[in-house]
């Protein structure tokens, strides 16, 4: 008795009638080496996809809870508020602190006891009970809309928790 009990066709899976594609006839007619390389570059081309699979996921997850510790961190949030009193910066391995929105000394003979513009121009004041951005309150005292004493009031308040006055 003959161990050909199956052909070649029905071990492989493939029924007979069946045409071969073009990729089965070429990996048909490869030498064994070729097989064996084109087997190999499959298997390293799927353990790429799945090596940046694992990377995306991962970096997908670093994302996520940079973004949970940022919601809970208060100095980056006062930082995105521009509420922030300092600003440290470190350069060259000199940490170098700044005073944002330091209060002027109280005393009318200091050198900041007139307000600089920039911090002006970046305030808003409340007149009459309404907030108004700083460029439109001053277009609306420039206009006359407001009056002067409303204006500086306004502008005084602004101004107090900085330490500046006015008027």
């Amino acid at each position: 008795m003959s161990n050909d009990r199956y052909s070649d066709d029905q071990m492989s899976g493939r029924d007979s009638d069946k045409p071969m594609s073009a990729t089965e006839q070429a990996f048909a007619n490869m030498t064994p080496e070729q097989r064996s390389e084109f087997v190999e570059r499959a298997q390293h081309a799927s353990a790429k996809a799945a090596h940046d699979e694992k990377a995306a996921k991962l970096r997908a997850q670093v994302a996520a809870a940079t973004e949970v510790s940022l919601a809970g961190n208060a100095w980056y949030q006062q930082q995105q508020r521009g509420t922030l009193s300092q600003r440290v910066s470190i350069s060259n391995g000199v940490t170098k602190v700044e005073q944002l929105n330091a209060p002027a000394p109280e005393s009318d003979s200091s050198a900041f006891a007139v307000p600089p513009r920039a911090l002006v121009d970046t305030i808003p004041v409340t007149v009459g009970g309404i907030q108004l951005g700083p460029k439109q309150a001053r277009e609306m005292y420039e206009r006359g809309e407001i009056s002067a004493n409303d204006y500086g009031a306004g502008l005084d308040e602004a101004l107090r928790p900085y330490g500046y006055r006015f008027r």
